[in-house]
């Protein structure tokens, strides 16, 4: 419940699943803190809506969980490169 894995006060934060298909939405606290219920043994991500933020959740078989953010590793420029 602290940085990195706090959102901006009342943000909207999007559950996805590993190929991206939207599961659920909630919206954190005026501490940024979210959270999701009931879920199952996998991978999800969940994203910061209108900025870059993102964790991983794991949900493990015994039902433990995992939660790390995510970041780049190789940004990229896109004025000096190609998009195709």
């Amino acid at each position: 419940n602290s940085t990195p894995f706090v959102a901006f006060a009342n943000a909207i934060i999007n559950l996805n699943d590993r190929r991206g298909a939207q599961m659920d939405r909630t919206r954190a606290n005026a501490s940024g803190i979210w959270s999701f219920y009931d879920l199952s043994p996998g991978t999800y991500f969940a994203s910061e809506a209108g900025v870059s933020r993102q964790w991983q959740i794991v949900v493990n078989a015994d039902l433990t969980f995992t939660v790390t953010p995510v970041t780049s590793s190789f940004p990229f420029n896109a004025s000096s490169g190609y998009i195709g």
